[in-house]
């Protein structure tokens, strides 16, 4: 999966549905809109797709897109997606989640099984206090 945004016509029903970014000034931009696409690894088809706001999250539109995926499925995601709450949900579905490493979060590749060259199976423990939202 993977999101984008486009700018779209600047019509009044666009601006009413995708209104444009607080940084453009009123009358002088256009309308964004987020795109956030399921593809599939082994024919690069656009199987899914669903779309917002450009102030929409991409973790908000995911939420959109779980019933694309069965039981079995691999989801492959850039460093955005790499959080707790994406893997958890993947593991109540039955879905493998595959997220580079967020940059935020620190990596000691001293602990863990390693899998490979550039590869290591850890666990995150569960932080003691829930973050805030």
């Amino acid at each position: 999966m993977d999101a984008t945004t486009l700018s779209l016509p600047d019509t009044p029903a666009n601006q009413a549905a995708y209104p444009q970014p607080s940084f453009q000034k009123p009358g002088c931009g256009f309308p964004l809109l987020r795109l956030l696409g399921l593809f599939c690894l082994a024919t690069g088809m656009f199987v899914a797709w669903t779309t917002g706001p450009w102030r929409q999250s991409e973790l908000a539109l995911l939420q959109l897109l779980w019933a694309q995926l069965p039981p079995g499925e691999v989801l492959l995601g850039d460093r955005f997606f790499s959080a707790r709450a994406v893997l958890a949900q993947c593991w109540c579905r039955g879905i493998h989640g595959v997220f580079r490493l967020h940059g935020a979060r620190k990596a000691d590749f001293r602990k863990g099984q390693r899998l490979g060259r550039y590869d290591r199976l850890v666990q995150w423990p569960k932080p003691a206090a829930c973050p805030l939202s």
